[in-house]
């Protein structure tokens, strides 16, 4: 299939530390394009100008990502598509607001920065889930079991 394709497209990141592969495709699943890219928003912005108006963009990374989900913000469409793909409204001005800032701005936080929240989002996560998982192992009475109770 050529790059000729006019329908809605799908691209397919999975984002690694320096370089990343993309996957162009139509909505059924038909491969238009692979290619790998060095990381950078200037990379990325031309494989997704390729992929049309409006693509759907799929992202698989583990850490890193930040660079990318501030080039898919750029387009109105691409920001509302990911707050509903992560579950945030974003009609609440008072709780949300949306807008560039600055790399010297004393808010924005660098790459580096962000990527330890993450990890301690993530520890904290893990440590929620493991003393969750301790408690349920703690009640294996019958009768604190739901699925028990409902048979």
């Amino acid at each position: 299939m050529t790059e000729a394709y006019d329908g809605r497209q799908v691209v397919g990141m999975d984002l690694h530390r320096r370089r990343s592969v993309l996957v162009r495709m139509t909505e059924d699943g038909q491969k238009l394009e692979t290619v790998r890219i060095e990381n950078s928003p200037q990379a990325l912005r031309a494989v997704l100008a390729r992929a049309g108006k409006n693509p759907r963009v799929v992202v698989e990374a583990t850490y890193g990502w930040y660079w990318a989900v501030d080039v898919l913000e750029e387009g109105a469409d691409r920001k509302d598509w990911l707050l509903r793909t992560i579950g945030v409204s974003a009609t609440d001005p008072a709780r949300y607001a949306w807008e560039p800032v600055a790399p010297g701005d004393p808010d924005h936080m660098d790459h580096a920065r962000r990527l330890l929240h993450a990890v301690a989002d993530r520890a904290r996560w893990q440590a929620a889930l493991n003393e969750a998982r301790q408690r349920a192992a703690l009640n294996t009475d019958s009768e604190t079991s739901a699925t028990r109770r409902a048979a």
